[in-house]
């Protein structure tokens, strides 16, 4: 773990963060603590921080982070995050970029994917929930992910929300991926062939939320009814 103790405040960051940050030389960022534009990414998005695109400068990685807090970072030309892309840093820290965390991964992951099922998880042999876990494992992937996204784009298949619209650059190119085809209703050893275009849906998070709390996860349409009909 990576510490720095800039503006009588002690910072830190994952090693395995900072070692897989690119490198950067240009922009405001330049010699600036990767440490504290990752925990100040952390403080943003607790606080729900939005920025506009003019607010935004673009460094030489084509990372997006807000300037004057770029140009507020204390210098760094040491430890392991000398160099380092405070861009990039801030991005990962304001969960935008991938987090290069291995440690517990799996553990977290099917902790989080087990609390979304609530109520339902009562319903479920034990088969059911171990396929279940795969299908949001599925959905998770960010190989599958980035396909389907690929494939359909960026809007909301259910309420039209789009996060890039919403949110500018920072929203650029973020929605999820669901799987239509609930893994936890196939019979035991039966393969299941998946289409990118058919087999899956871009839903905003909270679309995404609301889908996997109904009896059907598959019901686009009745989800998007459903929107319809509260916004008259």
């Amino acid at each position: 773990m990576a510490i720095c103790n800039h503006n009588e405040k002690e910072n830190f960051a994952p090693d395995e963060i900072l070692e897989n940050l690119p490198d950067c030389q240009g922009g405001a960022g330049r010699h600036k603590c990767a440490i504290c534009a990752y925990n100040q990414g952390i403080q943003d998005r607790k606080n729900d921080l939005v920025f506009s695109e003019e607010e935004l400068q673009t460094c030489p990685n084509g990372r997006a982070a807000p300037e004057k807090m770029l140009k507020n970072l204390p210098k760094n030309q040491g430890s392991i995050a000398r160099h380092k892309c405070c861009n990039t840093a801030y991005l990962v820290g304001y969960g935008l970029l991938l987090k290069f965390e291995k440690e517990n991964k799996e553990n977290k992951e099917e902790t989080e994917i087990l609390n979304e099922l609530g109520d339902k998880a009562e319903d479920l042999t034990v088969n059911e929930t171990k396929k279940y876990v795969s299908h949001r494992k599925l959905e998770r992937a960010s190989g599958v992910s980035k396909k389907v996204k690929s494939v359909q784009g960026y809007v909301c298949k259910v309420c039209d929300f789009s996060f890039q619209d919403a949110y500018g650059i920072l929203g650029k190119e973020y929605i999820e991926a669901h799987h239509l085809k609930p893994l936890y209703a196939l019979k035991e050893d039966e393969e299941a062939f998946f289409d990118l275009s058919r087999d899956f849906a871009v839903l905003c998070a909270n679309c995404h939320r609301m889908i996997h709390r109904m009896d059907d996860v598959s019901d686009v349409n009745a989800l998007r009814e459903l929107v319809k009909s509260k916004k008259i």
